[in-house]
């Protein structure tokens, strides 16, 4: 999102997390339109949904949080590889998450929190993210905290 004269970058971790997101969004909106590769999406996503039903029984019996295992891709010997950043985009849902339900009223969806991310990200303007953080983490400096994170 922005760039510090001695530290690097801010936000690097966010900024991989949407960059994968739209990577993938990108990716299911658009691939299955090649030929080549459209026998192999529909075998990720069958995989997908059987995990996913595995993943929601799984969810009931467990208190702990743990994000959905997405798959990226499948090899010809039935191996999985799961989408980059997975870490990372789960922080970037829990924010999400987190900054959706402290702000009632204002989104419809945590979809369109995920459009204020991705805005500032694209654009570099990052004053609307960063009072959505402030009022959503009501500590001194919660935006530059979340930014300078490695």
């Amino acid at each position: 999102m922005s760039r510090s004269g001695n530290n690097g970058y801010y936000f690097q971790r966010i900024n991989e997390a949407v960059t994968e997101e739209l990577a993938i969004r990108f990716g299911k909106m658009y691939f299955n339109q090649i030929p080549s590769i459209k026998e192999d999406l529909g075998m990720v996503e069958k995989e997908e949904l059987h995990l996913k039903e595995n993943f929601d029984e799984a969810q009931k019996t467990s208190a702990s949080y743990s994000a959905f295992p997405d798959i990226g891709s499948i090899t010809e010997d039935g191996e999985l590889y799961k989408h980059s950043y997975s870490d990372e985009r789960r922080d970037l849902g829990e924010f999400i998450r987190i900054i959706f339900q402290r702000n009632p009223g204002k989104f419809q969806s945590e979809e369109e929190v995920f459009r204020v991310f991705a805005k500032a990200y694209l654009t570099g303007k990052t004053l609307e993210l960063a009072r959505l953080i402030e009022k959503a983490y009501p500590v001194k400096g919660a935006f530059r905290r979340i930014g300078e994170e490695k």
